[in-house]
């Protein structure tokens, strides 16, 4: 897979970290603009600002003196960005993020997280019918139950974040299906799996049976902490860490009994102060 590299700086500022950004994501999206108040650099500005400070367009278009108005941006966005190129859109975002990792990745074998992002979505065209519909139900957050879901695997390295890989999440859609395409673009990237941690939004029965049938591959999966006096909240008893089994049951799935490991720990609150928290996996 040839690999674009931006032309060398001497000096790392955030003009040349912004460039060398928008230089890449040029060279991999097919995005552009030609009205007389926004260019195509004016949409990538927008977008790399919005990114960075995790805001919303409407945000930055507002605190940008040279930006566009919010609506012209997201008429470009709208009318190039559609359900049906989003296929492609990931294509190029794992040709993106693949051509930007570091050789020395591959050099021993690495643990990956696996996680899932819901992003709230707000709108009212999300027919779990339609071909095209990207909008996944969850539990109510942010004042919906609604989501434009991906799901990602990435390598942490003394803090920083290499993203390996993204797939994009159509509602009902199997999860480990998207498990199983996530680690097959990991090790196409000849990146050898030492160990796969995967969030609390895999939790759940078809994932566990998914990874029984996979014996070679070594995963450790977060649990929810749910149930008023039974479920996974019963086993968060003592004052010392331990293992055991507990039996997930389901409605749909039926029932499923599993290793799990209960962790007593610490956690900083906001103010510095200590915590004894919970954590099952």
């Amino acid at each position: 897979m040839p690999t674009f590299i931006p032309p060398a700086a001497k000096k790392l500022t955030d003009r040349v970290t912004l460039d060398t950004v928008i230089d890449v994501l040029e060279h991999y999206f097919d995005l552009s603009a030609e009205g007389s108040v926004c260019q195509t650099r004016d949409l990538w500005n927008v977008l790399v600002e919005a990114a960075a400070r995790n805001a919303y367009i409407e945000t930055v278009c507002n605190d940008l003196a040279t930006a566009p108005d919010s609506n012209t941006v997201r008429g470009y966005l709208t009318a190039q960005l559609t359900p049906q190129i989003i296929g492609d859109l990931k294509r190029r975002c794992n040709r993106a993020l693949a051509s930007q990792l570091p050789t020395w990745l591959a050099d021993h074998p690495k643990d990956v997280a696996f996680d899932l992002h819901d992003v709230p979505y707000y709108g009212k065209d999300d027919d779990p019918d339609d071909p095209d519909c990207w909008v996944c139900r969850g539990e109510a957050r942010a004042g919906t139950t609604r989501f434009y879901r991906c799901a990602t695997a990435y390598v942490m390295h003394k803090d920083v974040r290499f993203t390996l890989a993204v797939e994009f999440v159509r509602p009902g859609e199997d999860l480990i299906k998207i498990l199983k395409r996530l680690v097959r673009r990991t090790k196409a990237l000849k990146i050898r799996l030492k160990r796969g941690y995967l969030d609390k939004g895999f939790c759940s029965i078809p994932v566990m049976r998914g990874l029984l049938a996979e014996p070679d591959l070594a995963i450790i999966m977060a649990a929810p902490i749910k149930g008023k006096t039974g479920g996974t909240r019963a086993l968060c008893q003592g004052r010392r860490s331990y293992r055991t089994e507990h039996t997930f049951r389901s409605a749909e799935y039926g029932e499923l009994t599993v290793p799990v490991m209960v962790v007593r720990t610490r956690a900083k609150r906001r103010d510095g102060t200590a915590k004894w928290v919970w954590l099952v996996a």
